[in-house]
């Protein structure tokens, strides 16, 4: 990073004036800066954009800004565009909104209640945009800023919104615009919480038509459809591309023989990923006895890196054959990498990834190896068999377990082993691992499918005349809006 960018020092402008660098919001090196600063005495939010198309991203952002400005739709003004006083850095300066929340930060705050009220600030804003003939090209809740407002009743009174990023905003344009709308519509609902979609949509829609001035109307299986093919498509470019290449949550080397990734935010100071001989050695000294698993096709141990306890899995090659049929598909190991960010970028609880290291040779995979955070915590069967366990954590934990499945329904994910083992519960909280078989699907046929199934080999856990299983079931059956899903899966309540 260059050293002018560092905070608390003096960055020297075009016009003279100087701007003070505080906080740093978001870095791409060599790329762009946001950040908080002080100019003039004043406390501003500041662009600066670096390298050779610095000039084109810095009008391109301004020019945003003056179009929603034009529209009267509220964003912060933008108090000077000018450059770095040796011209290398473009430089944008707006008022900084200090009293007002970040909306990504505000959803993950706020309550269920909250969440509602949120969201339907979120879709006015929007639908304020396409109205005036804007749309934002990258729609995601942090690209808005929330100032003021009051949760009364569920709604957020005297709140105003405002879009950040100017970057992003486009004319609609006069083909197909009406698609357009909808379709970012859906875009944004899609990054939103699915249990808020799933009961407020039709609120959400009518609200939109409302602002637009399009009348009554119901919500069209074209946007059902829209709004999970686009959660499906935002998942797929994270979990199944982004994370197994370097970028900002992860790092990535890779050689002919062997490729690693490291999480940047592992609960340790992790500062290179352990070779595969360094894994096996670790692996050897935990006595058959101390080893959480040890397997035909997996080995699975605790180890202490940097006196924080982690998990090591290996997957092994039983034989020559079975190497075969692995080598050309992607290995287990990165298979569980991509569903650990997967299910954190959903708010479901599982151990953090921490690195993931595959022997190659070539194109073709060998072994491979996943480190995770180790959770001390029993598994779910053991949880309820806790002879101290309070009325009230019970029923809570059966809550919980019900409502993650129902999260995992209306995601559309299916974990495909749902024994005991793999369920952790940190306090109520149930937090699922063994990820290597869970997939993201697109089909809801097939889903429902899979989703009956992985239902009917969790409640297997229990004989169906016991208290867990009852609880269980009645917690199922407040919380899932569709019942014929229980009924698919045999879930009964007596």
């Amino acid at each position: 990073m260059n050293v002018t960018l560092a905070i608390n020092t003096e960055m020297m402008l075009a016009d003279g004036s100087s701007l003070r660098i505080g906080q740093h919001l978001r870095l791409l090196p060599g790329r762009r800066l946001v950040c908080f600063g002080e100019w003039q005495g004043k406390q501003v939010l500041a662009k600066v954009f670096m390298g050779k198309r610095a000039a084109h991203y810095a009008e391109r952002d301004a020019n945003g800004v003056k179009r929603l400005l034009e529209a009267h739709l509220a964003t912060p003004p933008l108090l000077a565009q000018t450059s770095s006083q040796a011209g290398d850095m473009q430089v944008l300066l707006y008022e900084a909104l200090t009293g007002a929340e970040n909306a990504e930060q505000a959803l993950q705050a706020a309550d269920a209640s909250g969440r509602s009220a949120i969201t339907r600030q979120l879709v006015e804003a929007v639908a304020a945009q396409h109205e005036a003939g804007l749309v934002q090209t990258d729609m995601y809740p942090k690209n808005f800023l929330i100032e003021n407002g009051t949760l009364k009743h569920g709604t957020l009174e005297n709140a105003t919104v405002h879009a950040i990023d100017g970057d992003g905003i486009r004319p609609l344009g006069r083909f197909f615009s009406s698609w357009r709308a909808w379709h970012n519509l859906a875009v944004l609902l899609a990054k939103l919480d699915p249990e808020v979609l799933d009961r407020d949509l039709p609120a959400l829609v009518q609200r939109y038509r409302e602002v637009r001035q399009l009348g009554a109307g119901s919500v069209s299986p074209l946007l059902r459809r829209l709004i999970d093919a686009c959660r499906w498509y935002a998942s797929y470019q994270y979990a199944d591309k982004k994370v197994l290449r370097t970028c900002s949550d992860v790092i990535v080397h890779k050689t002919s023989a062997l490729f690693t990734a490291l999480n940047r935010q592992p609960p340790m100071s992790l500062l290179a990923v352990p070779s595969p001989a360094e894994l096996d050695g670790w692996i050897s000294q935990v006595a058959s006895a101390e080893a959480l698993k040890r397997g035909n096709t997996s080995t699975v141990v605790r180890h202490d890196l940097d006196n924080v306890p982690v998990v090591i899995k290996r997957y092994n090659i039983k034989n020559f054959w079975h190497g075969i049929g692995r080598a050309w598909r992607q290995s287990r190991a990165a298979v569980s990498w991509r569903n650990g960010f997967r299910l954190q970028r959903y708010g479901i609880g599982t151990p953090k990834p921490i690195a993931l290291v595959e022997e190659r040779w070539g194109p073709f995979r060998r072994r491979a190896y996943l480190l995770a955070e180790y959770l001390d915590a029993p598994d779910v069967s053991g949880y309820f068999e806790q002879p101290n366990l309070s009325d009230e954590d019970y029923l809570q934990a059966c809550r919980h377990i019900a409502r993650m499945f129902y999260q995992l329904k209306l995601l559309k994910i299916s974990h495909g082993d749902c024994k005991a083992s793999n369920i952790k519960m940190v306090n109520t909280t149930p937090y699922l691992i063994d990820l290597d078989s869970m997939q993201e699907h697109v089909s809801c046929y097939r889903f429902a499918r899979y989703h009956a199934r992985d239902l009917r080999r969790f409640m297997r856990n229990w004989p169906p005349q016991s208290r867990v299983y009852r609880m269980l079931a009645h917690a199922f059956a407040d919380i899932y809006r569709d019942a014929a899903f229980l009924k698919k899966a045999g879930i009964s309540i007596n």
